[in-house]
C-alpha cells in the first residue's frame, strides 16, 4: 500500500528539456552568433576593428571579466593579436586583409 502512496517524480517535458539544452550550451551558441556577426562586419568596418571587437567579446564570454585585471588582459591580448596577425599576413605573407 505504501508503494502506491509514494509520489513518482514527474519526467521533464520537452519544453524543459529544450530549455536545459540551450542553457548548458549558451556560450557555444553565443560564440557561433558572434562569429557570424564578425563575418558580416568584416567588410564593413575592416579587419582590425572587427577582429579586435570579436576577440574582446569572445574572450569576455570565455574567461569572464569580473575584475579589472581580466579586462586589462583581455584588451591587451585582443589588440596585440589583431595587430600581429595583420602584420604577419600583410608583410610576411603578402596577403591583403579587408
Amino acid at each position: 500500500m505504501r508503494s502506491l502512496l509514494v509520489k513518482v517524480p514527474e519526467r521533464p517535458g520537452a519544453k524543459q528539456l529544450i530549455g536545459e539544452w540551450f542553457q548548458s550550451r549558451r556560450t557555444i551558441l553565443a560564440l557561433f552568433l558572434l562569429f557570424g556577426l564578425y563575418a558580416a562586419l568584416l567588410p564593413v568596418v575592416g579587419y582590425i576593428a572587427a577582429t579586435i571587437g570579436f576577440l574582446v567579446t569572445s574572450l569576455a564570454l570565455l574567461m569572464g571579466v569580473d575584475s579589472r585585471r581580466k579586462w586589462l588582459i583581455n584588451l591587451t591580448l585582443s589588440c596585440s593579436l589583431a595587430i600581429i596577425i595583420f602584420v604577419v599576413f600583410r608583410y610576411g605573407l603578402n596577403v591583403w586583409l579587408p
